[in-house]
This record gives C-alpha cells, sequence and structure tokens, in this order.
C-alpha cells in the first residue's frame, strides 16, 4: 500500500497544529495512533475511516465535549459535519463559514485555497485579509511556512504579515468581481 505523506502530519508531529486528521493511508498513521490520543468513528460514526488526533487527552476531552457530544448522529460531508471538523481543525472561522455555506459552488470566482503551517482551507478571497490574520496569529512561524494561495493554477506566496500584498491582492480580486 502506498503511504502518503501531509504537512499537517508534520505541522502536528512538530507540535505546531494541536489537531491533525489522518487515516490508514497516511505515512505516520500508526505512530500517531500509537502515541497521540484520538477520536474515531467509535466516538463520531460520521469520520469513517479518519481519525481526529490530539496533541493532549485534555484537548480531545474539551474539542469532544465543544463539538462532538450531542451531533454524533451528524451525517458526513454535511454542513454541520464540516462545521464540527473545520472547528476541531482550527481553522479560521470566516473559511469554515464559506465553505459550508457552498461558497466554492455560489461563488466560484471568489473562492481559493489557502495554505499555511499544514493547514489546507478554502476561502473567500474577500476574507483572505482576516483569515490571513487568523492563521497567523493562530501559528505565529514567519521561519517556517509562507502563507500560500491559489486560485485556479495562479499562486502566489505571501510573507509573514505581509498585509500590504494581501490587500493588492483583494483589490485585484475585487476589480475582476466587478469587470464580470
Amino acid at each position: 500500500m502506498t503511504k502518503y505523506a501531509s504537512l499537517s502530519e508534520w505541522y502536528f508531529l512538530n507540535a505546531i497544529k494541536r489537531t491533525c486528521i489522518n487515516n490508514p493511508e497516511f505515512e505516520k498513521f500508526e505512530l500517531m495512533k500509537e502515541h497521540y490520543p484520538y477520536i474515531n468513528k467509535d466516538d463520531f460514526k460520521s469520520l469513517g475511516n479518519n481519525y481526529l488526533f490530539f496533541q493532549t487527552e485534555e484537548l480531545k476531552k474539551e474539542m469532544y465535549h465543544k463539538y462532538i457530544k450531542g451531533n454524533e448522529q451528524v451525517v458526513m460531508e454535511s454542513p454541520e459535519y464540516h462545521q464540527i471538523i473545520g472547528n476541531i481543525l482550527e481553522f479560521p472561522p470566516k473559511a469554515i463559514e464559506f465553505f459550508i455555506k457552498g461558497g466554492v459552488d455560489n461563488f466560484p470566482n471568489r473562492a481559493i485555497t489557502i495554505q499555511y503551517c499544514g493547514n489546507y482551507i478554502i476561502s473567500d478571497i474577500l476574507d483572505l485579509e482576516e483569515n490571513a490574520k487568523w492563521l497567523w496569529e493562530k501559528y505565529p512561524y514567519p521561519m517556517d511556512d509562507t502563507l500560500l494561495i491559489r486560485k485556479g493554477i495562479d499562486f502566489q506566496m505571501i510573507e509573514f504579515e505581509d498585509y500590504s500584498s494581501i490587500k493588492k491582492i483583494i483589490t485585484k480580486a475585487k476589480q475582476k468581481i466587478a469587470a464580470k
């Protein structure tokens, strides 16, 4: 079986990310299962083959009680499921909201992906500054990663807290949106 590595795994195993979703197809799955607390389909059936890993047992309990308890019957891939998973994975709130409201389908010209410190999220380009600020505050590691913004095959790398570049991207996006 081919094993896959993910940046999410790397940032989790280096204690930068507090949570990580993973499954047996990934390279470090067994290591994580052996050494870290997790929630699987026994606790939240909608996870299917996936596991949610946590840095500590306390964090696992906190996240379970805050997001899963009372929601055990939520259907996989439903908006409620994505809300729960997005919160547990500690994604920016505006990105979670955009995703669960069908932002990719409803506003395809505004949908972008952002990658930073093992997080891969879908965002509204108009929320880019707020989501970048949220990520930089949550993961203040300018030497470890650069914010990567993708729109289709185009991408831009933004240095830590470079709000000037972000504002330019948003201004250009607004102009393109207005022209359509």
